[in-house]
């Protein structure tokens, strides 16, 4: 995954693409990127500025929106959803030994990392 070519393209988010990048570099078994995540972690880049790299980051193909859920222990669960209307009524957890009701997680929208 590489930034770098959206830094050199908006030059006026180029540090937000850098802190991207070193954001990932620094969770290499993430390929999941969650905005309020990234916005706790990375509190001086402004919340436009992260969401405007975001959106271009899919626009250039370097991820896509995603739906995920949170459990109610709060960990985030293994599945992706293109879209809402794909969601079933229950999903596993990670080790496919209890199933959860959808109603009772927490959807989260975000950023799936490409390759």
């Amino acid at each position: 995954m590489n930034f770098e070519n959206l830094a050199h393209k908006k030059p006026e988010l180029a540090s937000v693409f850098r802190e991207l990048q070193a954001w990932v570099d620094r969770h290499p078994r993430t390929n999941f990127l969650e905005g309020v995540r990234l916005t706790k972690e990375m509190p001086d880049l402004a919340i436009s500025d992260l969401y405007a790299a975001l959106l271009l980051s899919v626009e250039s193909g370097l991820t896509h929106r995603v739906f995920k859920f949170r459990d109610p222990h709060g960990q985030l669960l293994d599945d992706d959803f293109e879209t809402l209307d794909k969601i079933p009524e229950t999903f596993p957890d990670r080790l496919h030994q209890h199933y959860y009701r959808r109603e009772d997680c927490d959807l989260i929208s975000g950023y799936k990392l490409e390759g």
